[in-house]
Protein backbone atom coordinates (compact mmCIF):
# COMPACT_ATOMS: atom_id res chain seq x y z
CA UNK A 1 0.00 0.00 0.00
CA UNK A 2 2.82 2.41 0.88
CA UNK A 3 4.42 1.84 -2.51
CA UNK A 4 1.10 2.31 -4.31
CA UNK A 5 0.30 5.58 -2.49
CA UNK A 6 3.95 6.55 -2.82
CA UNK A 7 3.59 6.79 -6.60
CA UNK A 8 2.19 10.27 -5.98
CA UNK A 9 3.32 10.87 -2.40
CA UNK A 10 6.99 9.95 -2.77
CA UNK A 11 8.39 12.01 0.12
CA UNK A 12 5.67 10.80 2.48
CA UNK A 13 6.36 7.20 1.43
CA UNK A 14 10.08 7.73 2.11
CA UNK A 15 9.39 9.20 5.55
CA UNK A 16 6.85 6.53 6.42
CA UNK A 17 9.09 3.63 5.37
CA UNK A 18 11.97 5.16 7.34
CA UNK A 19 9.86 5.42 10.48
CA UNK A 20 9.21 2.67 13.02
CA UNK A 21 5.81 2.20 11.36
CA UNK A 22 7.46 1.51 8.02
CA UNK A 23 10.10 -0.73 9.53
CA UNK A 24 7.40 -2.94 11.00
CA UNK A 25 5.30 -2.69 7.84
CA UNK A 26 2.31 -1.68 9.88
CA UNK A 27 0.24 0.43 10.06
CA UNK A 28 -0.20 1.16 6.37
CA UNK A 29 -1.48 4.40 4.85
CA UNK A 30 -5.05 3.13 5.00
CA UNK A 31 -4.90 2.48 8.72
CA UNK A 32 -4.66 6.21 9.40
CA UNK A 33 -6.20 7.76 6.29
CA UNK A 34 -9.20 5.59 5.44
CA UNK A 35 -12.51 6.64 6.93
CA UNK A 36 -13.42 3.50 8.86
CA UNK A 37 -16.62 5.07 10.18
CA UNK A 38 -18.41 4.78 6.84
CA UNK A 39 -19.38 1.16 6.08
CA UNK A 40 -18.36 -0.14 2.68
CA UNK A 41 -15.88 2.65 2.05
CA UNK A 42 -12.88 0.34 2.09
CA UNK A 43 -9.73 1.78 0.61
CA UNK A 44 -11.64 4.50 -1.27
CA UNK A 45 -12.87 6.32 1.81
CA UNK A 46 -9.80 8.50 2.20
CA UNK A 47 -10.53 11.31 4.61
CA UNK A 48 -9.15 14.82 4.46
CA UNK A 49 -6.01 14.68 6.58
CA UNK A 50 -6.05 16.90 9.65
CA UNK A 51 -3.94 16.39 12.77
CA UNK A 52 -7.14 15.92 14.75
CA UNK A 53 -8.42 13.12 12.51
CA UNK A 54 -5.13 11.37 11.73
CA UNK A 55 -3.38 11.44 15.10
CA UNK A 56 -5.90 9.64 17.24
CA UNK A 57 -4.89 10.02 20.90
CA UNK A 58 -8.03 8.46 22.33
CA UNK A 59 -7.57 5.53 24.69
CA UNK A 60 -7.96 1.94 23.57
CA UNK A 61 -11.35 1.76 25.33
CA UNK A 62 -12.51 4.82 23.36
CA UNK A 63 -11.52 3.20 20.06
CA UNK A 64 -8.27 5.08 19.54
CA UNK A 65 -6.14 3.97 16.60
CA UNK A 66 -2.70 4.58 18.16
CA UNK A 67 -3.20 3.12 21.63
CA UNK A 68 -3.62 -0.54 20.60
CA UNK A 69 0.13 -0.62 19.86
CA UNK A 70 1.55 2.34 21.80
CA UNK A 71 1.89 2.73 25.56
CA UNK A 72 1.67 5.88 27.69
CA UNK A 73 5.25 7.11 27.12
CA UNK A 74 4.97 6.92 23.35
CA UNK A 75 1.47 8.38 23.41
CA UNK A 76 2.84 11.39 25.28
CA UNK A 77 5.22 12.04 22.36
CA UNK A 78 2.42 11.39 19.86
CA UNK A 79 0.30 13.94 21.74
CA UNK A 80 3.12 16.49 21.55
CA UNK A 81 3.47 15.96 17.79
CA UNK A 82 -0.30 16.32 17.39
CA UNK A 83 -0.27 19.58 19.37
CA UNK A 84 2.65 20.96 17.32
CA UNK A 85 0.78 20.25 14.08
CA UNK A 86 -2.53 21.70 15.31
CA UNK A 87 -0.87 24.83 16.75
CA UNK A 88 1.17 25.33 13.58
CA UNK A 89 -1.90 25.11 11.33
CA UNK A 90 -3.80 27.52 13.60
CA UNK A 91 -0.85 29.93 13.57
CA UNK A 92 -0.57 29.80 9.78
CA UNK A 93 -4.30 30.53 9.46
CA UNK A 94 -4.11 33.50 11.85
CA UNK A 95 -0.94 34.78 10.22
CA UNK A 96 -2.51 34.49 6.76
CA UNK A 97 -5.52 36.51 7.91
CA UNK A 98 -3.20 39.17 9.35
CA UNK A 99 -1.21 39.27 6.12
CA UNK A 100 -4.41 39.70 4.05
CA UNK A 101 -5.48 42.53 6.36
CA UNK A 102 -2.09 44.21 5.93
CA UNK A 103 -2.56 44.05 2.15
CA UNK A 104 -6.11 45.44 2.51
CA UNK A 105 -4.63 48.36 4.47
CA UNK A 106 -2.30 49.00 1.55
CA UNK A 107 0.81 47.65 3.27
CA UNK A 108 2.87 45.69 0.74
CA UNK A 109 6.14 44.18 1.84
CA UNK A 110 7.92 41.94 -0.64
CA UNK A 111 9.99 40.22 2.04
CA UNK A 112 6.92 39.39 4.13
CA UNK A 113 5.14 38.10 1.03
CA UNK A 114 8.08 35.80 0.26
CA UNK A 115 8.10 34.60 3.88
CA UNK A 116 4.41 33.69 3.67
CA UNK A 117 4.84 31.72 0.49
CA UNK A 118 7.86 30.04 2.06
CA UNK A 119 5.83 29.21 5.20
CA UNK A 120 3.27 27.38 3.05
CA UNK A 121 6.07 25.31 1.52
CA UNK A 122 7.53 24.63 4.97
CA UNK A 123 4.10 23.55 6.24
CA UNK A 124 3.85 21.12 3.33
CA UNK A 125 7.30 19.77 4.25
CA UNK A 126 6.20 19.57 7.90
CA UNK A 127 3.15 17.48 6.95
CA UNK A 128 5.38 15.17 4.92
CA UNK A 129 8.01 14.94 7.66
CA UNK A 130 5.33 14.17 10.22
CA UNK A 131 5.11 10.67 8.70
CA UNK A 132 8.63 9.98 10.01
CA UNK A 133 7.52 10.79 13.57
CA UNK A 134 10.91 12.43 14.10
CA UNK A 135 10.11 14.98 16.82
CA UNK A 136 13.32 16.96 16.20
CA UNK A 137 12.62 17.47 12.48
CA UNK A 138 8.96 18.25 13.15
CA UNK A 139 9.95 20.82 15.80
CA UNK A 140 12.48 22.43 13.43
CA UNK A 141 9.88 22.94 10.70
CA UNK A 142 7.34 24.21 13.22
CA UNK A 143 9.94 26.63 14.61
CA UNK A 144 10.66 27.98 11.14
CA UNK A 145 6.95 28.60 10.57
CA UNK A 146 6.67 30.20 14.02
CA UNK A 147 9.35 32.70 12.98
CA UNK A 148 7.22 33.82 10.02
CA UNK A 149 4.12 33.98 12.22
CA UNK A 150 5.95 36.10 14.81
CA UNK A 151 7.28 38.46 12.14
CA UNK A 152 3.81 38.88 10.63
CA UNK A 153 2.23 39.49 14.05
CA UNK A 154 4.81 42.15 14.94
CA UNK A 155 4.26 43.89 11.59
CA UNK A 156 0.47 43.61 11.93
CA UNK A 157 0.50 45.04 15.47
CA UNK A 158 2.81 47.89 14.41
CA UNK A 159 0.69 48.88 11.39
CA UNK A 160 -2.50 48.54 13.43
CA UNK A 161 -1.12 50.88 16.14
CA UNK A 162 0.06 53.30 13.46
CA UNK A 163 -3.41 53.33 11.88
CA UNK A 164 -5.04 53.87 15.29
CA UNK A 165 -2.65 56.75 15.99
CA UNK A 166 -3.43 58.28 12.59
CA UNK A 167 -7.15 57.87 13.26
CA UNK A 168 -6.79 59.58 16.66
CA UNK A 169 -4.76 62.39 15.10
CA UNK A 170 -7.43 62.81 12.43
CA UNK A 171 -10.16 63.00 15.10
CA UNK A 172 -8.11 65.51 17.12
CA UNK A 173 -7.41 67.55 13.97
CA UNK A 174 -11.07 67.58 12.94
CA UNK A 175 -12.08 68.52 16.48
CA UNK A 176 -9.58 71.39 16.45
CA UNK A 177 -10.87 72.59 13.05
CA UNK A 178 -14.44 72.32 14.35
CA UNK A 179 -13.50 74.30 17.46
CA UNK A 180 -11.76 76.99 15.40
CA UNK A 181 -14.74 77.25 13.03
CA UNK A 182 -17.09 77.55 15.99
CA UNK A 183 -14.88 80.25 17.52
CA UNK A 184 -14.71 82.08 14.17
CA UNK A 185 -18.49 81.83 13.90
CA UNK A 186 -18.86 83.30 17.38
CA UNK A 187 -16.51 86.16 16.48
CA UNK A 188 -18.51 86.95 13.34
CA UNK A 189 -21.73 86.79 15.33
CA UNK A 190 -20.22 89.02 18.05
CA UNK A 191 -19.00 91.53 15.44
CA UNK A 192 -22.38 91.69 13.68
CA UNK A 193 -24.33 91.86 16.91
CA UNK A 194 -22.34 94.44 18.86
CA UNK A 195 -20.72 96.64 16.18
CA UNK A 196 -23.83 97.85 14.35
Amino acid sequence: ISYFCGKCHAKIKENHLGSPHGEFGDPTCLYCHANHDVPGNGSHGIMHPTPQSIIDTRTRDEGGRCTPCHRAGTMETVGRIRKILIDTEDNIKTSGEQYKQLEAWGYHNLELEKLHHHAKDVNSALRQTFHSFNLRDISNYAGEIQGVVDRTTVTYDLIKRLRETQRQQTIIGLSAVGLLLTFAGLLVYYKKTFHH
